[in-house]
């Protein structure tokens, strides 16, 4: 069998039921799917979320992806003193901590390095499928390659230059103007969406899926071929 169960799925990856159940509300974790009214998660999204956390915790493999206090201070100029007084002012790119390391996202580092020192907090707030409010900051998006199975955004949304990779938006509604251009889309998934005035200039859409989608009136312009 190429699925597990819920309860199946949280013991695999070290969590309680209540706490990946949570995670499928909000958008977090492996992306799950019903089968006769019951929450399953097929076995590949298990392993590409448990890759991608991997990532995460051991950021000293991915180097090409993320960075670590020393090698973002080196790409941005900038003493390893400078960067720390950054983080207290809430400048510069967002660190993230496991354990005692601190470590950059490369992406944030170079939006930092071509767009200054002021950091990209912006939130968004969507109602999920069950009609709850959520609400996600932009750079967030990317990071978490997040789901939002069901979402309406009912502000408009900037999501341009991000990367986006594996993020899934299938069944989202875009009540006003979503901006991808710049983003990097490849392999995400907009199945059954409304993308309403949605903006995919100069995006990198290789191996999206657009199945069901309304995109009539979405911009197209230069984008990488799907």
């Amino acid at each position: 069998m190429n699925y597990l169960s819920a309860q199946e799925t949280a013991e695999k990856i070290g969590i309680t039921l209540p706490t990946l159940l949570r995670w499928q509300k909000s958008g977090k974790g492996p992306i799950p799917f019903l089968k006769e009214g019951v929450l399953f998660y097929h076995i590949n999204e298990i392993k590409k979320w448990e890759k991608h956390t991997e990532c995460v915790k051991n950021p000293e493999g991915m180097s090409s992806e993320i960075l670590s206090t020393l090698e973002a201070a080196t790409i941005l100029n900038v003493s390893q003193s400078t960067l720390c007084v950054w983080n207290r002012q809430k400048k510069g790119p967002k660190p993230y901590k496991v354990g005692r390391k601190i470590f950059y996202y490369l992406f944030d580092v170079m939006a930092c390095k071509n767009k200054g020192t002021i950091r990209d907090d912006k939130e968004f707030e969507y109602l999920d499928k069950y009609g709850d409010v959520q609400k996600v900051r932009r750079y967030e998006i990317g990071i978490s390659k997040r789901h939002f199975i069901g979402a309406t955004f009912k502000e408009p949304c900037d999501f341009s230059n991000l990367p986006l990779k594996d993020c899934v938006f299938s069944g989202a509604e875009f009540v006003l103007e979503v901006d991808f251009s710049g983003s990097d889309l490849r392999n995400s998934r907009f199945c059954d969406c409304d993308l309403g005035l949605a903006n995919f200039e100069n995006a990198n859409l290789e191996g999206v899926s657009f199945l069901g989608a309304n995109v009539d009136n979405a911009n197209f312009l230069n984008t990488i071929l799907m």
